[in-house]
Order: structure tokens, then sequence, then C-alpha cells
């Protein structure tokens, strides 16, 4: 697992101007709190409170009193480490929020390139291609039996650091519709959001940075006017487009990581009111 998380890593650095890097920004797929990493897409409808910079911020409308919220999580059995921290302010009828996330991966190593030293142990008369280490001798035959053999020592190590700062604006929105006949009016919650963020990734001696901007609507209906008076709950549908602004990673020298642009939606029914939380 280490050795693929390596190489997954490595692959953002590599290519050309521009060009969409297939693991750019992935840390930010991971999640965060553990209510919504549990429900994953729906929270894009039922998010409320101050994670909502994360799922959906249109979510952030909901609350009205100042949160701070905060996660943090050893991933991969120790391997790596994720954390999160923010604090959300209700201002004026609209609500301002600030959070960091990050991802750290620690002593990652790094081993030089072994073919040349194997290519000169096989081009030994066959009874010399071995090596010697702690006075056990072992016949070298591919790269594979060379590392087994030597313990693979690595001759340096790096840390891997991924890390965005969000800026969250959100307003609340609630209107009664006119349907048009009779008397009839349907209430209409309609929270909207958006981030602007800062990307930093920092990979040994490289560092990019960039800035991307994410978009958010949710639309609650109250199902007891609508449907039926013992229907005690709402309906909720969530939209939210990340990276609208296709988000680049620029690493300098004219290589840049693009991250693409990702729209997800979903439904949920919830029996309290939201905005009572």
């Amino acid at each position: 697992m280490k050795k693929l998380i390596i190489i997954l890593l490595a692959a953002t650095l590599c290519g050309s101007t521009a060009r969409a890097a297939k693991y750019a920004g992935e840390f930010l797929e991971l999640g965060v709190g553990a209510r919504g990493i549990a429900m994953g897409g729906a929270m894009a409808a039922h998010t409320f409170d101050g994670s909502s910079f994360y799922w959906n911020p249109a979510g952030m409308g909901y609350v009205s009193g100042i949160q701070a919220t905060g996660m943090y999580a050893d991933l991969w059995n120790g391997l790596a480490n994720f954390s999160s921290m923010g604090v959300t302010l209700p201002v004026t009828g609209s609500v301002f929020a600030v959070n960091f996330v990050r991802l750290g991966i620690p002593d990652i190593e790094t081993h030089p390139n072994y073919d040349a030293t194997v290519a000169a142990i096989l081009a030994r008369p066959p009874s010399q291609r071995y090596v010697i280490v702690n006075g056990d001798t072992t016949f070298v035959n591919s790269v594979q039996e060379y590392l087994l053999a030597t313990g693979a020592a690595p001759s340096s190590l790096f840390t891997d650091t991924e890390s965005a700062l969000f800026f969250t604006f959100a307003k609340y929105n609630q209107f009664n519709l006119d349907l048009g006949w009779s008397y009839f009016t349907m209430p209409v919650e309609l929270p909207i959001g958006a981030n602007v963020k800062l990307i930093n990734s920092k990979l040994g001696e490289a560092s990019g940075s960039g800035i991307g901007v994410d978009g958010g609507a949710q639309l609650r209906l109250p199902l007891d006017e609508i449907v039926d008076e013992h229907w005690k709950a709402k309906f909720s549908y969530g939209v939210v487009v990340k990276d609208i602004t296709r988000t680049e990673v620029d690493w300098g020298e004219g290589v840049k990581d693009a991250v693409p642009l990702n729209f997800y939606s979903s439904i949920a029914l919830r029996a309290e009111d939201a905005r009572t939380q």
C-alpha cells in the first residue's frame, strides 16, 4: 500500500503544461466529519452545519450561531494523517466561514535506480553474480532479487503535505411560492453558498499552489403542506459544482495540474427543521 501511494503522489508531478492530472486535488475527496463521511454524497442535500463547506456550501446558510468544528484521523494504519478545523460566523443575515484541511504523509522513502547496479552484476560470469550482505551470499538474477538481498534500504526520506484553506459565504433564503390557483402557496427554502479555496501542495522539495471556486444550492419543501399533514418531513434537493474555474495547481516552470470540474446532487427527507439545530 505504501508503494502504491508513493506512485500516486509521484504521478501528480509528472506531466506537461496545464494538463489534467488524474490525482490532482485528490486529498479533498477524503471527506470531513464522521457523519458526513458515513452518508457520502447524500450530504449535498442533507448538510446544515459547520462541515457544510466541504459537502455543500449552501448548507452553511442554516447555521444560526457561531460554530467551531474540527477532526483528526489516522489513515491507512498510520501511514497518513488527515485533519480539518474551522469556524463559522453568521453576520447580518449571511454566514461566513473559514476552514483549513490538511493531509500529511511523513517518511516517504527515496530509493536510487538499481538498474545500473544489477546490470553490472549480471555482466559478471554466472559464478560471480552474487552480493554479500552481513556475511550472507545471495546470487542475483534480477532487480527484485537484489532488493530482497540488500533489504532495499532507502537513501533518504521526504514528506508529502496537501492543504487547502476555504473561505465560505452562504445565504439562507425563504419565500412563499404562489402556484396560481385557489389560495395555495408553497413555502420554499433556498439557501445558496460558495467557496473560494486556496490549495497548497508540497512533495519533497517541490511545491505547487492554486485557487479554486465551488458553488452549491439546496431546495427544501415541507411535505406536510404539499402532500399530507401527517408527513412531518421536509424534502430536500442539493446540488454542488466543485472547481467551477477548473482549478490549476501551478508547480512552476510551466508545469500545472488541472483539477477537473465535479458535479453531483442528491435528495433527502428530514423529519426536523434543520434551521432550529
